[in-house]
């Protein structure tokens, strides 16, 4: 009797072993349902990657900013180079699976299993907080967005115009970074994949010069209106639509200065020495001075940032703040400025 159970309960185990190893082998972040179509073959593979880390691209006929930097921005050139993330992911796309295999690894990248077939292989470093991921389960139309954020003090740029007042206000993105294969063989390719990623998202170092009434800044911020609301990660060529980016400013003795995180001008592709002139880019500059009071200037930047597709430097000079507008409040007596804090009007972000 003994013996018949003991028989019983191993070949249950046995059987139990055999169906967790058939029909329960996800891994590595499937999203699919584990019983249709998971590649029986999966393959070693050895990913080595590397970044490029150019804050801006240079495209004729711009000032080349590396030579002729601007001391009065506050920062060096070299200080915007943007840090290696801190952790990478490969999504694998096969004709097997409804959706992509995500494979999360360390950022320099590491000894990995791949689905067997022929593979589309899209990379991007997975550390961004405001970065946003659509259509992740088509290879080519991938894009990367941002959060949207919401400013009530700002009702547009009227250098440019009303139409410009329409745009949806962002997050600046995150540094982003990304590369692609197609047609990638695990069984019959090698198994070293070299993986270069590129930047998708530059720098402008945008900085205020005045003429008078800087004393009087307490707090400052801005927006850059008309730029590309996303990235095609395949490609890496903007979207068509547009974007205006909030940001904090920084106050010093030089002036006022912010660097600007961006996918760049929409419908451009990173070294396409011609990026569309015909873009309309504007700056307004929001100033909380130590009487309390709000003020802005709008300006438009359009010659600057044309010829700046992907990253570089604004320059806005000649900024003046009034007496009137610098009068101390009626009564006398100090206005309190909390500096970590815009009050009634603090930006809010809008959580997918």
């Amino acid at each position: 009797m003994i013996e018949g159970k003991t028989y019983y309960r191993l070949t249950s185990l046995i059987v139990t072993v055999f169906m967790v190893v058939t029909f329960g082998s996800c891994i590595y972040d499937y999203e699919g349902d584990c019983s249709v179509e998971i590649p029986s073959t999966w393959h070693k593979a050895d990913v080595k990657a590397g970044y490029n880390t150019e804050w801006e691209v240079p495209i004729t006929p711009r000032m080349n900013w590396e030579k002729h930097w601007p001391e009065s921005i506050g920062v060096s050139y070299s200080a915007l180079r943007p840090a290696i993330p801190s952790g990478l992911r490969m999504v694998c796309y096969n004709g097997h699976d409804p959706v992509p295999h995500l494979i999360n690894m360390a950022p320099q990248g590491g000894e990995i299993d791949v689905p067997g077939g022929v593979l589309d292989v899209l990379f991007y470093n997975n550390d961004t907080e405001y970065i946003v991921f659509e259509n992740i389960n088509h290879f080519s139309e991938v894009t990367a967005t941002t959060r949207l954020r919401m400013r009530a003090s700002y009702k547009g740029n009227t250098a440019l115009g009303t139409e410009y007042g329409a745009e949806p206000t962002v997050s600046a993105p995150d540094m982003l970074f990304t590369t692609s294969m197609t047609g990638y063989r695990p069984a019959a390719d090698s198994t070293t994949i070299e993986a270069y990623l590129e930047p998708v998202v530059f720098s402008y170092a945008v900085h205020f010069k005045f003429e008078r009434g800087l004393e009087h800044v307490v707090l400052a911020r801005g927006t850059l209106t008309g730029m590309a609301a996303g990235v095609n990660l395949h490609t890496r060529t903007t979207l068509h639509d547009r974007a205006t980016i909030l940001y904090d400013c920084t106050p010093h003795d030089g002036g006022i200065t912010a660097i600007v995180h961006s996918f760049g001008v929409p419908d451009y592709r990173v070294n396409d020495e011609h990026p569309d002139m015909t873009g309309r880019y504007g700056i307004t500059l929001e100033m909380l001075l130590d009487n309390g009071k709000t003020i802005t200037r709008d300006f438009d930047v359009s010659s600057q940032v044309a010829v700046q597709p992907a990253g570089g430097v604004i320059m806005v000079g000649n900024i003046s703040i009034t007496e009137e507008e610098s009068k101390p409040p009626t009564g006398g007596g100090a206005f309190d400025v909390d500096v970590a804090d815009w009050g009634d009007n603090e930006d809010i972000y809008i959580d997918f």
